[in-house]
Parts: C-alpha cells; sequence; structure tokens
C-alpha cells in the first residue's frame, strides 16, 4: 500500500507540474504567429483564404491560433501554435508539441 501511495504522490506532482507548464502558453495571435514565422512578409492572400509566396504551390491560413496548411495534394493539415511570449509551440492534432 505505501509503494502505490508513494507512485501516486509522484504522479500528482508530475500532472501538476504540466500543468503549471502548459499554463503559461497561451494562444498565440495571428500577429505574434506572423512576427514569428520566417518569410511571412512575403506571403499575399489568394481568394481561397490561404496565403501563399511568390510562385509558391503550399497556402498557409493562420486564424484563432492555428496554422492551416495547404498541400500540393490539396489535403489541409493544422495545428495549434501556443507562446509564453518568448517561445512557440506547435500542437497537433495527437497532442505532440514541437517548438516552432
Amino acid at each position: 500500500m505505501h509503494i502505490f501511495a508513494t507512485s501516486l504522490c509522484l504522479w500528482l506532482v508530475a500532472v501538476s507540474l504540466a500543468n503549471a507548464e502548459t499554463e503559461k502558453f497561451k494562444p498565440a495571435t495571428e500577429a505574434q504567429i506572423l512576427k514569428h514565422m520566417k518569410g511571412s512578409s512575403e506571403l499575399t492572400k489568394a481568394r481561397n483564404g490561404f496565403s501563399y509566396k511568390a510562385g509558391g504551390n503550399i497556402g498557409y491560413k493562420i486564424s484563432h491560433g492555428k496554422i492551416c496548411v495547404l498541400g500540393t495534394r490539396r489535403n489541409v493539415d493544422c495545428v495549434t501554435v501556443r507562446t509564453n511570449g518568448n517561445n512557440f509551440q506547435m500542437i497537433d492534432r495527437k497532442g505532440n508539441r514541437e517548438n516552432f
């Protein structure tokens, strides 16, 4: 029983530390994402709502803390972008986090 209680306490500490870390990160605004995204000043908006680099065939749509990418096969994939003001994280639909 003592091992179970110790394991439970360690798990609760780990969960609370993870929650404290993610609480610092808020959804990034479109302006924050564009400022952080390299080459965003070269994007021009098309009629389909996606923005493209000149001569490029991959489109980007940024809204509500998400970046959606329209690929060459017309498939769309989106990630959520969160920031603490200095660092940015991308979170995919499976919950995987990566630095942006």
